[in-house]
């Protein structure tokens, strides 16, 4: 029988801590769908960051080591293929990638750049098995 503190099982505490540890950038330029993501993250508990810019969204990914980084494809200034090349060649470490988009799969001419795909509009448990398969975890 696993020992329980403060209602968590140890097993689930560990869990928490797990992941905790797990950071992961988010870049959309829709306010209301980059809340819904990073409620989402945050709710599966990891650690994340929201930025709507994808110009300060590069600058952050050299200067933190993200683990995942969740990008929209139809963004202004720098859509997300561009974002992802930048971030690629430039990333402190070596974060994996995934699209979320609208865009359909078989339209990405730069899915290559990428560990992984999201169709929008979200689907919770599609969006959440999506992340734990990219960054190699266990459902």
């Amino acid at each position: 029988m696993m020992k329980k503190k403060r209602g968590l099982s140890v097993k689930e505490m560990k869990m928490g801590e797990r992941k905790s540890k797990i950071k992961i950038l988010i870049v959309d330029d829709e306010a209301d769908v980059l809340t819904t993501m990073k409620n989402i993250v945050e709710r599966e508990g990891y650690e994340a960051t929201a930025e709507q810019d994808s110009r300060k969204a590069v600058i952050l990914a050299k200067t933190i080591n993200y683990d995942l980084v969740i990008l929209d494809i139809m963004m202004p200034g720098l859509n997300g293929e561009e974002t992802a090349e930048l971030m690629k060649k430039d990333a402190k470490g070596s974060p994996k990638m995934l699209f979320c988009t609208i865009v359909p799969k078989n339209e990405i001419e730069k899915l290559f750049l990428v560990d992984g795909f999201i169709q929008k509009p979200l689907d919770y448990k599609k969006f959440t098995d999506e992340i734990k398969r990219v960054l190699g975890e266990r459902k």
